[in-house]
């Protein structure tokens, strides 16, 4: 990819889960022969080692997930299993007003 302008636009990643979108993120992270302005730290691993037993905070927008008459039934039903597992896991998962 090449940027047209000088901006804070970015490529962004997408991945099946964390470590896919981690191990692009190492691929294409560090030094390159073709871009001048890119740093020359090395890149440190990002793919996740061990299992962390550690448990988060998530906040979700409930109002927009329920006001879109356009949200394809089985993406409504995806993000409520999604929010289900969350909360099955342990994690403390909110719903947000804002």
């Amino acid at each position: 990819m090449i940027a047209y302008a000088s901006s804070f636009d970015q490529v962004g990643i997408f991945g099946n889960n964390v470590d896919d979108a981690a191990l692009v993120l190492e691929v294409i992270s560090g030094a390159d022969e073709f871009d001048s302005t890119v740093s020359q730290s090395p890149v440190p691993s990002y793919i996740q080692k061990e299992e962390s037993n550690k448990k988060y905070r998530i906040a979700y927008f409930e109002r927009s997930r329920q006001s879109i008459p356009s949200l394809d039934k089985e993406i409504a039903a995806a993000i409520k299993d999604s929010i289900n597992k969350l909360r099955d896991n342990g994690h403390t998962i909110e719903a947000s007003e804002i």
